[in-house]
């Protein structure tokens, strides 16, 4: 698995889009969770968005299910708020303003925070996508159910539904970000929902951001994001790698693109349920036109090396492999902009990206135009 345009509550004007007048002192936000038990630590983490580490921003020790968190920003941006022993937490939209929290330790996602502007349009755009999630959310547990009884239409059924929504999504996130393009919330809902298909829409709405917007971790992460995604479209040049065979030997992008006509690079891992679904289907295609010229280089993001070499021997992968086994690490990946697999990009003889992201159907189509008359 992998967009209706609102109008409405997106036409309001934009308050000045952000711009006022917070508080010299800095930030005050005052929490109050139910089931927080005494003597938890609280934290603000300020996350950087294209390299994912975390500098903690604030903390505090919580005391009969509350907590106040004290600092200063030097601008609006996103922050995530974390509880010792508790996994996930809360996006804070965070401003020099006092703010308040309220909610569940056992329901964080559903924390309400109030007192920033920013974080108010990040509520209102969850307003606009809540009955998307929910039925993405219901066809998530419908997939992983089809997963377990291994029932393969049923999972390509769910997974084009879930991508009909993600489109739907996409394009809600597009009208929103469209009329706040002076919010801070807006290059990070962008960054979250971008995709081949809407990459050059979401480019103009950033070109329209206010100079404080582009300058946030968002801003400045999905400018990068866009930049490499336009590196690695259909008709660019594949950027060239190599890497280590489950067998220890070094092999090139550059040596399977020598000893055939089009080749796919197909991102993959152990552990992907849809990855490990799709292989029946890719090892059908490269049992039928290998002989014509097709080739694949697979590219795992696994990091158990025993893991990654039972999964070929087991979905019968009889292609080429390589992996330096860092996980979402993956230096082939970020060369690439993946960030969620399966991914693939076929590449014809000369490196130059003709194909993105094709699977089942589409895939086979696409192998059928390029080498089912030869």
């Amino acid at each position: 698995m992998k967009k209706l345009i609102l109008v409405g509550a997106l036409a309001l004007p934009l308050l000045a889009g952000n711009v006022y007048a917070q508080s010299k002192t800095g930030f005050t936000l005052t929490g109050e969770l139910a089931n927080l038990e005494n003597g938890k630590t609280v934290f603000l983490l300020s996350r950087n968005m294209t390299t994912g580490k975390s500098d903690t921003l604030a903390k505090a020790v919580s005391a009969a299910a509350k907590f106040t968190l004290k600092g200063s920003v030097a601008s609006p941006d996103l922050y995530f708020l974390g509880i010792q022993d508790t996994r996930g937490g809360v996006p804070v939209f965070l401003e020099n303003n006092a703010l308040t929290l309220k909610g569940d330790v056992k329901d964080l996602k559903n924390a309400v925070i109030t007192g920033s502007k920013s974080q108010d349009d990040y509520t209102a755009y969850g307003k606009e996508v809540k009955g998307i999630s929910e039925k993405q959310a219901a066809l998530e547990t419908e997939y992983v159910q089809a997963r377990k009884d291994g029932d393969k239409a049923k999972m390509e059924e769910i997974g084009n539904k879930y991508d009909a929504l993600d489109a739907e999504k996409g394009k809600v996130t597009e009208a929103f970000a469209s009329s706040h393009t002076q919010s801070v919330v807006a290059p990070f809902l962008l960054l979250q929902n971008v995709n081949d298909d809407n990459a050059a829409a979401f480019g103009a709405i950033y070109d329209k951001f206010a100079a404080n917007v582009k300058a946030t971790s968002s801003g400045k992460a999905l400018k990068g994001r866009l930049e490499l995604m336009a590196k690695t479209a259909v008709g660019q040049q594949a950027p060239l790698f190599a890497g280590k065979t489950p067998e220890g030997t070094e092999l090139s992008l550059k040596q399977v693109l020598s000893s055939g006509k089009y080749t796919m690079i197909d991102f993959w891992a152990s552990w992907c349920g849809p990855c490990r679904a799709e292989n029946p289907n890719v090892v059908k295609l490269y049992e039928k036109y290998h002989a014509k010229g097709f080739n694949i280089l697979g590219v795992s993001l696994d990091r158990d090396g025993e893991k990654w070499k039972k999964a070929i021997a087991d979905d019968k992968l009889t292609w080429g492999h390589i992996s330096d086994l860092k996980y979402w690490q993956s230096e082939y990946a970020a060369m690439y902009g993946v960030q969620g697999i399966p991914a693939t990009f076929l590449l014809d003889a000369n490196g130059k990206i003709v194909g993105k992201n094709l699977r089942g159907e589409e895939l086979a189509k696409k192998l059928e135009e390029l080498l089912g008359a030869m």
